[in-house]
């Protein structure tokens, strides 16, 4: 499957790809660019998929910088 860019610099997503991921007009698309070069679209911006792997950091409460603090005095 290829699109091709038009001179305003726009593509067409295929419907194909559209109906897969659930693109529907109107919803924002977050491009990025990976390693390899490769142009990815999410539908979530790149910090919202991240933000799993962070779960769990802040069990403790009070204030973080106090937190921090303590943590860099263990160190």
């Amino acid at each position: 499957m290829t699109t091709t860019v038009s001179s305003k610099n726009q593509i067409v997503i295929p419907k194909l790809i559209r109906q897969r991921s659930g693109i529907k007009p109107g919803m924002k698309l977050y491009p990025t660019v990976n390693d390899s070069g490769d142009i990815v679209l999410s539908t979530k911006p790149i910090w919202h998929q991240n933000v799993g792997a962070l779960r769990g950091v802040w069990t403790s409460k009070g204030d973080p910088a106090e937190l921090l603090r303590n943590r860099r005095d263990q160190e």
